[in-house]
């Protein structure tokens, strides 16, 4: 299975080391990091050393060439669901069109989103193919596609 973990997942797992009991389970299967993501973990770093421990994160999925960056029609179609969701009164998070983007990538690849930060993709997946999970729900889900 392929795995995109959301900016929300780094960051508690740079804070908390929140993959950590997971790491097992998730080495038998591809975990890709779109370039948002990586961009949105570079922009909260503070310092230098913030920097350097984000850019030896990156460094491996640069090598293995799973940072996807999006294509102008993945950014399109992301404002697209976010129009139509508009359009249907749903308020979205200052964060939509990254969210959205992220989204539309991960389902490009087929992968499964995992997120702590469900309010715009649970909202996005309404209207798009999207497969998502919440962090708090990955090990049952690593579970049941490794049994």
């Amino acid at each position: 299975m392929k795995l995109v973990l959301d900016t929300s997942v780094w960051i508690e797992h740079l804070r908390h080391d929140a993959l950590e009991p997971l790491m097992p389970a998730l080495r038998r299967h591809q975990m890709w990091m779109h370039a948002l993501v990586a961009g949105e973990l570079l922009a909260g770093c503070r310092s230098r050393a913030e920097r350097g421990y984000v850019d030896t994160l990156i460094a491996p999925f640069v090598r293995a060439n799973r940072l996807p960056a999006p294509h102008a029609m993945e950014i399109a179609d992301a404002g697209r669901a976010l129009s139509l969701l508009r359009a249907q009164g749903v308020s979205l998070s200052h964060a939509a069109l990254i969210d959205a983007t992220i989204a539309v990538g991960a389902t490009r690849l087929g992968a499964l989103l995992v997120t702590e930060n469900a309010r715009d993709f649970e909202k996005l997946s309404k209207l798009l193919p999207l497969q998502w999970e919440r962090l708090s729900g990955l090990p049952e889900r690593l579970a049941r596609t490794s049994a």
